[in-house]
């Protein structure tokens, strides 16, 4: 006789507990996970929602968010047209060819974030060397002539031939000194010698050289992104999909804006300073004197540390240097301030806060009208007392 184990059923049913358990204990921890995941998520959104409608921004953090986004965006307008390929020094040591005795209008970048663009249009017609300037003609024996090298600020984008600072200083100089402007856009310090040295025969007595913002944007990018290495953009960009990411980095590490201009006017100097070395080098064997002049950026900072420096070094040729003064403007805030408001959704009175001289500017980097006007003012001031002699009428 076969006789039945009494513990048969009781193993049966210990047997399908089991596997019920192995099956239902996934779908529990699933269950768990995607609860959690939920939660997580709906939380981020909630504080994502507070930290854009509700949390209050201090100075300094608009300051790092507009930075944050200013960097990003400029970082992608530069590397548009260059396919990500690596930033090398031939880059910066290209000179743009110059269209000569041509007219065209140059309208608004509607491409640029507004902050870094020009709005209105505005004619340019260049010379038969391709500056815009009247024709450079022989230089007659009786006559002291300024050449003025520089950027796209020297070269006047955004106001008129007539309205820019050395057209304003031929006005209030004496008749017998002429004032040639051989600034061109996207020049720093390497293209304006490098251009000074090809128009060496238009025989200055006088060079001003106005120092270029160029020359901490070309620095930060050979740093930033080293001979062979691409800027990593879109990490960047995906951050800045997110207020409460970048506000719980500011919060970790502070207002970066201090450090990052002490890191950009270091990173000048060691790129471009040797090349301002090399302009008073030139000047000097031209008999040339050289006076440098700064505008300062629409928040006040001045970038031109390394140029000012060299100045210092070569007294010999160097007449001194002129930071352009500008004050406060307490009018309503210009247009390319409301639209990066807009743009950017950060509060206008912060962005005022961060910019006090956007009153004087077109934009972030250009001067209005009104500054070049009060810039050539300053200039032709130090001139009647550096370069006394030729504000005479006599050489000295």
């Amino acid at each position: 006789m076969i006789m039945e184990s009494p513990n048969a059923p009781r193993d049966a049913r210990s047997g399908d507990a089991s596997t019920e358990a192995a099956t239902t204990a996934p779908r529990r921890w699933l269950r768990r996970s995607l609860l959690t995941l939920a939660t997580v998520v709906v939380a981020g959104v909630a504080i994502e929602v507070a930290c854009r409608t509700v949390v209050p921004l201090s100075a300094g953090a608009v300051r790092f968010l507009f930075l944050h986004q200013m960097s990003v965006e400029r970082w992608e307008y530069l590397l548009a047209d260059s396919e990500g390929d690596p930033l090398e020094t031939r880059e910066i040591e290209w000179i743009p060819t110059r269209q000569q005795n041509a007219t065209w209008k140059e309208e608004p970048e509607e491409d640029r974030p507004p902050y870094d663009r020009i709005e209105a249009a505005y004619t340019v017609k260049t010379n038969g060397s391709g500056f815009r300037d009247a024709p450079f003609g022989k230089k007659r024996s009786d006559t002291a002539r300024v050449l003025v090298l520089g950027d796209s600020i020297g070269f006047g984008k955004g106001v008129t031939v007539d309205e820019r600072f050395s057209n304003r200083l031929k006005a209030l100089a004496p008749a017998h000194i002429e004032v040639l402007n051989l600034g061109y856009p996207a020049c720093g310090t390497v293209r304006s010698v490098a251009i000074a040295e090809e128009q060496a025969g238009l025989e200055a007595d006088l060079i001003v050289f106005q120092a270029s913002g160029n020359d901490v944007d070309t620095a930060m990018a050979m740093k930033a992104r080293g001979a062979e290495t691409g800027l990593p953009s879109a990490p960047m960009r995906l951050l800045l999909r997110s207020r409460a990411i970048q506000l719980l980095t500011c919060w970790l590490f502070g207002d970066p804006k201090t450090a990052q201009m002490g890191v950009a006017v270091e990173a000048a100097a060691e790129l471009h300073g040797p090349t301002v070395d090399k302009l008073f080098a030139f000047a000097k064997a031209q008999g040339v004197k050289v006076v440098v002049m700064a505008f300062p950026s629409s928040s006040g900072d001045f970038y031109a540390d390394h140029v000012f420096q060299s100045c210092k070094r070569h007294p010999e040729v160097c007449l001194g240097g002129l930071e352009v003064a500008l004050s406060p403007a307490d009018a309503a805030a210009p247009k390319w301030l409301i639209d990066t408001a807009d743009f950017t959704g950060l509060p206008s009175e912060g962005l005022n806060a961060m910019f006090p001289l956007a009153g004087w500017f077109q934009d972030i980097v250009h001067p209005s009208a009104a500054a070049h006007r009060l810039a050539g003012d300053q200039l032709a001031t130090m001139l009647r007392t550096v370069w006394a002699g030729w504000f005479r009428g006599q050489r000295s």
